[in-house]
Formats: C-alpha cells, sequence, structure tokens
C-alpha cells in the first residue's frame, strides 16, 4: 500500500472530489480494515445491557463498538475544512503543515499563541479539525481533547482568539445486579458492567471481604450508581450510589455520604465508616495458595514448618500496597525472604511483606507510608517456589492470621451530623432496596 494510500484511512476532508472515489475507497476499506465478526464479537464479551432502573434509566455499556478512523466524521460543506485523527508519532507541526497551513500562521500559533503547550503535546486518539478560508489562510483551529472538552483557536484579525469548549454529560442513574458463579469479573460482565466499576466496588468493601479468598460462587451483589452520557453516548462511570455484597449469606451495605466540605465517604446505613485500618489483602484480586497454618508442611523441605503468613500467588510486577498507616521500619533481603519490606503501626503493629521483585523508587527505612501505598512488586525472591506475596500481620509480637483479625474502623458519624447523613443517605437505601424488589418481581413474571 503507497504512502498516499495510507493517508487516505487518517484524513476526513470535506472537498467535493472525494466523494467520486469514497464509494471505491469504501470497498477497499471493508475488505482490507474491517474486523471480522468473530473479533468484534470478543472485543464486545461483555454485555452491554445491564438491569436498568424501570423507568428513565439507561445502562452504561463497558465497550464502544470499534470504529474506523473518520467513520464518524461530519459531513461538511465543500471547502469548509477536514477533520483528522492523531495517530502514533503524529506531532501537530506536520500535521498542520500537511493541511496546508502555512509556516507564519504555525509559528504565530505555537509560539504566540495562548495553551500552546497544548497544541505541542497531542495525544493518539485525539482529533484536529482545520478551517482554511477563501485566502487559503488559517480561519480555525480545534483541538479535540477529549469528548467533552475542547479548544479552538479563531481568526481575529491578525492573531487568534482562543475558546474553551466544554460538553457538559448528561447523569444518568443505573441499578445492576448480578450472582457469582466463576468469579466477580464475569458476574459484572454478565450484568454490563465494565472492570472498572467492579474494581470500584471491590475497594469498597475491600476492608470486610478479601476477594482473593472469601468470594464463593452463589456470593451476589447489587448496586446503585451514575454513568455519563454524551449526546447519548455512554462517556464514562459516575459514582457507586449504594451498593450491598452477600458475601457467605451476609449482606455488607455501604453508602455514599458527602459531608460539609465536599469530601466523598461510604458509610453502613447505620453511619459507620467502611474504611478500616488495616486491608484484608495487600494486593489487589489474586488467589492465596497458602493459608496461614502452623503445621504446614514447607513445599521447598518437605517437613513440617510453621507458615505465620498469608501466600498470594499473582504474576511477577503486580503492586503490592501497604495495608495500613505506618513508617517503613526495614527495605532489606536475605536468603530466606528475598526483597523485604516491614511497615510499624500504631498499637504495637507490625505488617511484613516477602519474597518482593523490587521495591518503589526511594522506599527506605524512615519514610512514612499511607494505606493503599505501593511499595514493591510481587516476585519469587528468596525460598519462593514461584511468584508470590507472603503477608504477615504482628500484634505486640504475636503472629495473627491477617484474615481473621478484627478490623478497627475509622471514626463514624458523630451524633451532630447524623441528621444530615440520614437524610442523604436513606433515599439512597431506599432506592437500592425498591430497584431490587423492582427487578425481582419482573425476573418472577
Amino acid at each position: 500500500m503507497t504512502a498516499s494510500n495510507l493517508r487516505l484511512r487518517r484524513i476526513s476532508a470535506f472537498r467535493p472530489g472525494i466523494f467520486l472515489a469514497a464509494g471505491a475507497l469504501g470497498v477497499l476499506l471493508t475488505a482490507f480494515i474491517l474486523p471480522d465478526t468473530a473479533s468484534l464479537s470478543k472485543a464486545k464479551a461483555m454485555p452491554e445491557q445491564p438491569v436498568q432502573e424501570a423507568a428513565a434509566s439507561t445502562p452504561a455499556p463497558h465497550l464502544e463498538t470499534p470504529k474506523l478512523v473518520g467513520e464518524d466524521t461530519p459531513q461538511a460543506a465543500p471547502g469548509a475544512g477536514e477533520r483528522v485523527q492523531v495517530l502514533q508519532g503524529d506531532n501537530i507541526s506536520s500535521l498542520l503543515a500537511n493541511r496546508g497551513v502555512n509556516p507564519a500562521e504555525l509559528h504565530q500559533l505555537l509560539e504566540k499563541g495562548e495553551r500552546a503547550s497544548e497544541l505541542r503535546r497531542i495525544f493518539p486518539g485525539q482529533w484536529i479539525e482545520v478551517q482554511r478560508g477563501a485566502d487559503g489562510g488559517l480561519k480555525l483551529l480545534k483541538l479535540e481533547k477529549s469528548s467533552a472538552n475542547s479548544l479552538q483557536w479563531t481568526r481575529a484579525g491578525d492573531g487568534f482568539d482562543l475558546s474553551v469548549v466544554e460538553i457538559k454529560p448528561e447523569v444518568r442513574t443505573s441499578y445492576a445486579s448480578e450472582t457469582i458463579v466463576n468469579n466477580l469479573f464475569v458476574a459484572g460482565q454478565r450484568g454490563g458492567l465494565g472492570d472498572e466499576i467492579i474494581l470500584r466496588l471491590a475497594k469498597i468493601f475491600r476492608w470486610d471481604i478479601d476477594f482473593a479468598l472469601d468470594v464463593r460462587n452463589g456470593d451476589s451483589f447489587e448496586l446503585v450508581y451514575e454513568a455519563e452520557y454524551l449526546d447519548g453516548e455512554f462517556h464514562r462511570y459516575g459514582d457507586i450510589l449504594a451498593a450491598r455484597f452477600n458475601n457467605r449469606g451476609r449482606d455488607h451495605t455501604a453508602i455514599r455520604y458527602i459531608d460539609e466540605d465536599g469530601d466523598r465517604s461510604y458509610f453502613t446505613p447505620e453511619g459507620d465508616s467502611m474504611r478500616g485500618a488495616f486491608l484484608r489483602a495487600p494486593l489487589d484480586f489474586t488467589r492465596v495458595s497458602s493459608g496461614f497454618n502452623y503445621k504446614r508442611v514447607h513445599p521447598l523441605f518437605n517437613r513440617v514448618r510453621a507458615h505465620l503468613g498469608v501466600d498470594y500467588a499473582a504474576p511477577s510486577g503486580t503492586p503490592v500496597k501497604a495495608a495500613g498507616n505506618g513508617v517503613v521500619k526495614e527495605v532489606d533481603k536475605n536468603s530466606a525472604a528475598g526483597n523485604y519490606v516491614a511497615i510499624e503501626h500504631p498499637n504495637n503493629i507490625e505488617t511484613r511483606y516477602l519474597h518482593l521483585s523490587r521495591f518503589v523508587r526511594g522506599l527506605k527505612a524512615g519514610n512514612r507510608v499511607q494505606q493503599g501505598d505501593v511499595i514493591g512488586y510481587v516476585g519469587a525472591t528468596g525460598w519462593a517456589t514461584g511468584p508470590h506475596l507472603h503477608y504477615e500481620y504482628i500484634e505486640s509480637g504475636t503472629h495473627m492470621d491477617p484474615r481473621r483479625i478484627d478490623v478497627q474502623r475509622e471514626e463514624s458519624i458523630s451524633d451532630q451530623e447524623k441528621m444530615r447523613f440520614l437524610a442523604q443517605t436513606r433515599p439512597l437505601l431506599n432506592r437500592l432496596d425498591s430497584l431490587k424488589s423492582a427487578t425481582t418481581l419482573v425476573g418472577a413474571k
């Protein structure tokens, strides 16, 4: 394929001469560029229709159907301009020069123009629109940074005026519920939910549920969430407003609350914080390969040797997070533990993280860390038969099973704030319950 043919793939031109060739080009694009049906079906593995609110609520698809470059370009009047998508390796100078923008105008935009730095830092996937006047000079330049945000430079005398175009998305409230048969992500896919919101759901309940070990077939979840739409098409997920996770027959319920300072947090319906002092697991979505056990047979030495922690099997390089706030006590290595980190926490508690492939850059003894900070990455250093994290929880010098400790909660809603809390969260809880009832009735018919 020649260079000129390649250029046709990425340019959407509004010139009259191109329309005669459009039919033939369309045939070629269909034959050589359109993905086959099987490929598209794999790319859209997740259903696009979650259970939705009875009336106006429309669920958010997690994936968009792939489009050909320039497929969604509106047709403009002949000579009005052209719109081109930024590809890997493109820069604004070459794109504008190829559109006929003369060097003087290009210099004016890049050297003297307002917010010119954003023109120099264009990214693949963005769109550039160029309009030239009857004299051939640049009339308008538009950088579409996202579907909701654009910068537009318009000719004004000897210079250009800049305007920022922001489209406010339409926020819709949706409801989804699903029962786990294989794993949490597969259940989310069946409910039409993307991985992003499933991860958020897990993070809300991560102080109560170890998602690597505690989740079982037959567990279920339901949530009321916001989704943002632009021009009727799904843009992104908003907040989870209320959620319930049934784990081994026990319900865990969380409701979003926005305090007077605008801070968002999740609480139980009674006003207790969902956040605990320690995470149930220091890494996301993996599996337990060996639990806390005083009589475990060691896989290397083939004899009984107490296993005073929990092993989480995970691919090398998986981020490992600090289980709680504290001060780094040790960043070191030895023959048994390999690369390891020890963190001291309040109330005479220490946590240890063994067999790391490497530490996060700059980590050293004396550093303060916050819960959830990445401290290192899964590896197989020391006495390890494969990539995994060995995690220990020690209280007053005694090793304890980290999956069985009673997690101390952050502060609950104060008595003075309780009325405001209930006024804001009760409607969300009622909506969660009513939507569940409505969905159950529909399913029973």
